[in-house]
Parts: structure tokens; sequence; C-alpha cells
């Protein structure tokens, strides 16, 4: 059971890093879109200036973002796929019947 658990973080775990991969190339084609159009995405010259610069911004502050967002997102994946494998582990050893553990004979009164 705990090896299926961690099969199943381990695809959740590569799902999610392609979802982020993703959105990184996601971003990265939006921001040089907005970059390369800037003057026909505005109406003044002044304007498509603060809008490459902003281009830029989201770039490398996304990018920044999104990896942090993705490691978390995989210590979460991790953690939750430790407790429920403790949790399985629990139950499994609860429903199993074990001899009570005696004391030596020197040590009863």
């Amino acid at each position: 059971m705990q090896r299926a658990i961690w099969i199943i973080a381990l695809i959740a775990f590569f799902v999610w890093s392609a979802l982020a991969w993703l959105g990184n190339i996601m971003l990265g084609w939006l921001t040089e879109f907005t970059a390369a159009n800037a003057g026909q995405l505005t109406v003044g010259g002044e304007l498509s200036g603060w809008l490459s610069w902003a281009a830029a911004l989201a770039d490398a502050a996304g990018g920044a973002l999104i990896a942090i967002i993705w490691l978390f997102g995989g210590v979460a994946i991790a953690v939750a796929a430790f407790v429920i494998s403790r949790l399985a582990q629990w139950h499994n050893g609860a429903q199993r019947s074990r001899p009570y553990k005696t004391l030596p004979p020197g040590w009863r009164r």
C-alpha cells in the first residue's frame, strides 16, 4: 500500500512539474509578445516603453513566483504522501493483534 501511495505521489509531482513548466513557457511567450507588440497595443508612444518595461518585470517576477509556487507544491505533495502512508501503516498495524509483552520474572510484584 505504501509503495502505491509513493508512486501516486511521484506521478502527481511529475504532473505538477509539467504544469509549472507549461506556465513558465506561457509566461515567457506572453511577455515576449507584449514587448514585441508594445507599439500596437498602446495608443501613445510613451506608453509602449512602459508596457515593454512592465512585460520584462512580469517575466522576471513571474518566473521567480512560478518557481516558488512549484517548490511549495512539491513539498505539499511529499508531506501529503508521508502523512497518508503513515496513516495507512497505523491503520494496518491497528488491525493486527499483537501479543502483550510480559515483564521478566524478576520484575513482577
